[in-house]
């Protein structure tokens, strides 16, 4: 769990402990069945508990530890009026609902943009990189091709992910 931090931490350039008032908590459960995983958030505690297993659940942990990382900025940059009304549309045609317009299309942006990180973290050939990416789309991820690129980008620059993230979304 630590590598994967450092991993994460270090391929977004930023910190996690820099988010005011806000915890993360790593509840090791040796009560619960061998190989299980839970998270839960409230307000902006987050906490995740997992029982001991023989091949720990880091993919799980991973993406619950971006959403710790990255849920802030959907809050702090809100998309457009006029973008939230075009992803509003995208999933109106694509027979998708969504009741809060602003919140749902924020949540969706979020989960693409971890999506995106996670397969660039994954650094998997290009083939199966687009396979996981369809499979995001498909998943609801409307925008992970996008972030992916962008990602690309923001590879070879020096800034870190805090700044970049506006950027992100106005390429």
């Amino acid at each position: 769990i630590d590598q994967m931090i450092i991993t994460t931490e270090g391929y977004l350039r930023m910190r996690s402990g820099v988010h005011r008032g806000r915890q993360l908590v790593l509840v090791p459960d040796y009560l619960a069945p061998p190989n299980t995983f839970n998270s839960r958030t409230y307000q902006s505690s987050y906490y995740f508990l997992f029982s001991p297993s023989t091949s720990p659940k880091i993919s799980e942990i991973r993406h619950q530890f971006l959403h710790f990382l990255l849920d802030p900025f959907a809050a702090r940059y809100p998309l457009p009026v006029e973008h939230r009304k075009a992803l509003n549309q995208i999933f109106l045609d694509e027979g998708e609902h969504i009741k809060n317009s602003g919140r749902g299309v924020q949540e969706m942006v979020t989960e693409s943009l971890i999506k995106a990180v996670e397969i660039r973290l994954d650094r998997l050939p290009q083939g199966e990189s687009k396979e996981f990416l369809n499979e995001a789309v498909r998943s609801g991820a409307l925008l992970c091709p996008h972030f992916f690129t962008a990602l690309q980008r923001f590879e070879k620059e020096f800034e870190g992910f805090e700044l970049y993230y506006r950027t992100l979304l106005s390429i």
